[in-house]
């Protein structure tokens, strides 16, 4: 539920239904139903039709709202209080797939839903909150489909939104529009585009030295090695990166986390920037429900923030730090949502992965550790199994614990050190091989089992703390199958 909306409420996607009534529309004429909402604070509230499923929204100001489903889209948009005097409306127009204003759509795409409102009367409306949270959601999203929000007015576009999937059916967007004010008769169009995910086996490089994450296609072979682009807007100092189910790339900058949407190039720009509660973000991991977890140096805690990240605290819901050594270093979230966060201490030039239980708030203590033969874990993945792979940049090898993490080698079943040099944060291909970015070595690839010599990513690369893949590879590095 939004709490944050304000005196123009807006419903994307559906019939909309206020206490203000008697706005007419100044949209084309058609039979599709339209959206209207006066500039000023509804006095009572509607009761809702039989039959008829509704979305209540609370506006703060003292009025209430109810938005009615329509056309399988059930949604929400919450924008600002405007300048506007009391009787001028906005009105919105859920168009389908009819671009009834001729916009301009990105290039290359074809937008599923659009949204377009124009503003009668004499006077502009001025949305001025910002982040703010939009959902929609709808049976007809396509599972393995990441989509965005771009905005025109007028012709001209003045904002995207990066979509962040709350469910299978279910996105949140950020607002695109505080300080445009919007003038009589000027068209508002919000367009709903598909973007297809990088594909399967696409490897990211976060390159610290070099500020640049570089973008790789496998099988990762020629003399470019596969390198397809390197983003550098809002990069900053990468040290981390990760993708989202919806193939939404998250980059650890050490001052912010920015987020990018597909697809990647390399003209690539932040969708949206984390900074609430961040200070020193160096690693990141998130759970199965889509919650990010911020790794923070100087502050030795972890953040965690529940999407679409608004609101002034950007989603910051707990931050964990009983118990962590000062030397933090690298956090994963497993597949069974445990958190695993791996620090050292610099005086004693030891090193331990300290492991939480969810739910996590900001009392949550670790319930277990593994600490044998560990000096400075730079990197934690876990396995399907469970079983946790932590990359020691200091002692250079991998090492390989089997839970429950018991005995006096804690299960430690394996050690990886063939061609590893100050190995970070690792990741998994969908057909199990390992990928340690090296700092001083460029990015190995291990299949399974681990034990032979791994392929070598070089081309780009120039001090790699963090690599990610996208799923869904069925890549044989044995082979190198043209499939990949």
């Amino acid at each position: 539920m939004i709490r944050r909306s304000a005196l123009l409420l807006v419903s994307l996607g559906c019939s909309f239904v206020t206490a203000c009534s008697g706005a007419q529309s100044t949209l084309s004429p058609g039979p599709l139903p339209q959206s209207v909402g006066r500039a000023e604070v509804a006095t009572r509230v509607p009761t809702p039709k039989q039959g008829k499923s509704f979305t209540r929204l609370l506006n703060p100001a003292g009025g209430k709202t109810y938005a009615e489903s329509f056309g399988g889209f059930q949604s929400t948009l919450a924008y600002a209080s405007n300048n506007a005097a009391n009787g001028v409306t906005m009105t919105l127009t859920n168009s389908g797939s009819t671009n009834l204003f001729n916009a301009p759509t990105p290039a290359g795409s074809s937008p599923v839903l659009f949204l377009e409102a124009q503003v009668s009367g004499t006077q502009p409306v001025t949305f001025q909150s910002a982040s703010l949270a939009a959902t929609i959601t709808s049976q007809q999203f396509a599972p393995a489909t990441s989509y965005s929000l771009y905005a025109y007015e007028g012709g001209t576009l003045v904002g995207s939104a990066l979509a962040l999937p709350l469910s299978r059916t279910r996105f949140a967007y950020q607002t695109l529009l505080q300080g445009l004010s919007i003038a009589p008769g000027t068209p508002l169009v919000l367009e709903l585009v598909p973007t297809a995910d990088a594909n399967p086996g696409t490897l990211f490089v976060a390159n610290t030295n070099i500020r640049a994450v570089t973008v790789y296609a496998p099988p990762f072979s020629g003399p470019s090695q596969g390198l397809t682009a390197t983003i550098t807007n809002g990069v900053g100092y990468p040290f981390a990166v990760l993708l989202d189910s919806a193939g939404n790339l998250y980059v650890a900058t050490f001052s912010a986390v920015t987020i990018y949407s597909p697809p990647f190039t390399s003209n690539s720009a932040p969708s949206l920037t984390l900074t609430a509660g961040l200070d020193g973000p160096q690693s990141l991991g998130m759970d199965t429900s889509g919650n990010l977890f911020v790794l923070n140096v100087f502050s030795t805690s972890v953040t965690k923030y529940e999407p679409p990240y608004v609101g002034q605290n950007q989603g910051l819901v707990a931050t964990i730090s009983n118990g962590l050594s000062v030397g933090v270093n690298s956090v994963y979230v497993g597949p069974s949502n445990n958190l695993y966060v791996g620090t050292y201490e610099p005086q004693t030039y030891s090193g331990i992965v300290d492991i939480f239980n969810p739910p996590f708030n900001d009392h949550s203590t670790a319930t277990s550790s593994i600490s044998y033969n560990l000096e400075n874990p730079s990197g934690i993945i876990v396995d399907p199994s469970n079983n946790v792979y932590i990359a020691d940049q200091a002692s250079n090898f991998v090492n390989i614990y089997t839970p429950p993490f018991t005995g006096p080698t804690q299960g430690l079943s394996q050690t990886i050190t063939n061609g590893i040099v100050e190995p970070g944060q690792m990741a998994f291909d969908s057909a199990g091989n390992l990928y340690v970015p090296n700092v001083q070595a460029g990015v190995n690839i291990y299949a399974p089992p681990y034990n032979g010599t791994p392929q070598t990513i070089t081309n780009g690369v120039e001090t790699p703390f963090g690599v990610a893949v996208q799923p869904g590879s069925s890549c044989d590095l044995k082979t190198k199958a043209s499939s990949c």
